[in-house]
């Protein structure tokens, strides 16, 4: 899953002129069945502009409102908008993934944003692979020159998925063979309306850690920010 989220940043980094997302979060990424597993897809282009837009329109209105507990610390000192800063909003994506878990969920903002200026980041559950730790702390590196731009990005998951087949070849024919666990993360989002009217909007983060044929059979085949229903689980 992380591939798929960093390779469809890394083609919007890398169009002739560069699209930087700006609201790198959980919720803006899709899951959709396919034949032979899934595909995660990039949604929410809302906040979206292209680099150089970007540079001016945070100039310009330093109040725009991201999403906190993604949002880079340049941007909460204030600073331009760059390709570095949504790299930072996916290294907080990629620890989703591999604690299950909602970022900050019992801080409060002032808290977080202390926190983050401060270097603090959030804790990495021991059990996730020493390669992907690596990322997850490259990708939310204080300073933006840190952190692997978006082809450096896929670049190194790519080595960390082959560092783990190649460990679990290893097994084969030593051990029993493990069933293949994944971990998902699916926000959804519903809107109550009534006579045509927004009343009231609450967003739902569902947990899934499972064998791969029994997320095949949970998998909705598409999952919108606006409705759901009790069928997609």
């Amino acid at each position: 899953m992380a591939f798929q989220i960093a390779s469809g940043i890394n083609y919007l980094h890398q169009l002739p002129e560069p699209i930087l997302h700006r609201d790198i979060k959980s919720l803006n990424f899709l899951i959709q069945r396919a034949y032979e597993g899934y595909i995660v897809k990039v949604c929410d282009f809302g906040l979206a502009r292209t680099r150089n837009e970007t540079t001016r329109y945070t100039t310009f209105n330093s109040t725009l409102a991201h999403t906190l507990p993604w949002t880079a610390p340049e941007i909460l000192l204030l600073e331009d908008y760059v390709d570095k800063s949504d790299i930072y909003s996916l290294g907080i994506v990629f620890w989703e993934l591999a604690s299950r878990r909602v970022p900050y969920y019992e801080h409060k903002d002032d808290v977080i944003r202390t926190s983050v200026l401060a270097g603090d980041r959030l804790q990495i559950p021991e059990s996730t692979p020493s390669g992907f730790q690596t990322i997850i702390e490259r990708c939310w590196a204080q300073q933006p020159n840190d952190r692997p731009n978006s082809s450096y990005l896929v670049e190194m998951i790519e080595e960390c998925i082959q560092m783990q087949n190649a460990s679990k070849m290893t097994d084969v024919g030593t051990n029993k063979p493990k069933k293949g666990k994944i971990s998902l993360i699916i926000a959804l989002r519903t809107i109550m309306i009534d006579h045509g009217k927004i009343t009231d909007a609450v967003t739902y983060t569902y947990f899934f850690d499972c064998g791969m044929e029994e997320a095949k059979a949970e998998w909705p085949i598409s999952i919108n920010q606006r409705t759901y229903t009790d069928e997609s689980h």
